[in-house]
């Protein structure tokens, strides 16, 4: 509550005013994010920072609600959208937690090709950290919305869905994210599909977002 994105002008210190101030639905999704993160944290990668995940994560699941705020979503599916921003790159932490030397070496392919990460791992696992956090959230029944958002967000034209939706926002603010913060991405970070968003109409709506996205991160 007291990080820039509120940019409230004074520091809150109460545990009780910072929920009134985020509302229990912003809670309720750190909640569950910290959670999954902390079942796969214990990794000792050199070149894989938890820390810097958790803050893309934050950043994404920001820009992604307000995506959606934008577009005028109900606030079930900003909600949505939130979580799965939260939660779009845990795939991450669990190859780097369960098989680390793989992961190592999609991290030095991805860097030293210069490729996207996922492209790397699809390389080297034959899947990608997408998949797999889709995979596993689908199995501890996360609503469809979510896990689709979560295995698509690099190539959302491989979804069924045809209209602006969590994967849209989730999609979006990813990019975004990297592109307005100082994060590091392992290799290069992905593109926007640009014909995807022509296909729902959205194409021209890019400058906008990015507009206030630069605000919030």
């Amino acid at each position: 509550v007291n990080s820039a994105v509120l940019g409230l002008a004074r520091k809150i210190s109460s545990p009780f005013e910072a929920v009134q101030y985020l509302g229990f639905s912003t809670v309720r999704s750190l909640v569950l994010s910290s959670h999954i993160f902390s079942r796969f944290e214990q990794t000792q990668l050199k070149d894989f920072s938890v820390q810097q995940l958790w803050n893309h994560a934050m950043g994404t699941a920001t820009v992604a609600g307000m995506i959606m705020r934008m577009e005028r979503a109900q606030m079930a599916e900003a909600e949505e959208a939130y979580v799965a921003g939260m939660l779009h790159d845990v795939g991450q932490l669990m190859l780097a937690n369960s098989l680390p030397d793989q992961f190592q070496k999609a991290i030095t392919l991805a860097t030293e090709h210069g490729v996207p990460l996922h492209e790397a791992e699809l390389q080297v696992y034959g899947a990608t950290h997408a998949a797999a956090a889709a995979y596993l959230l689908g199995l501890w029944g996360l609503p469809a919305s979510i896990v689709e958002a979560i295995a698509f967000h690099h190539h959302p034209a491989k979804s069924d869905l045809r209209a602006f939706s969590p994967l849209t926002a989730v999609h979006a603010a990813n990019i975004l994210d990297h592109e307005f913060s100082t994060k590091r991405s392992y290799g290069r970070p992905s593109d926007f599909d640009a014909e995807y968003l022509a296909s729902i109409g959205l194409q021209n709506r890019l400058p906008a977002w990015r507009t206030e996205a630069s605000r919030l991160i």
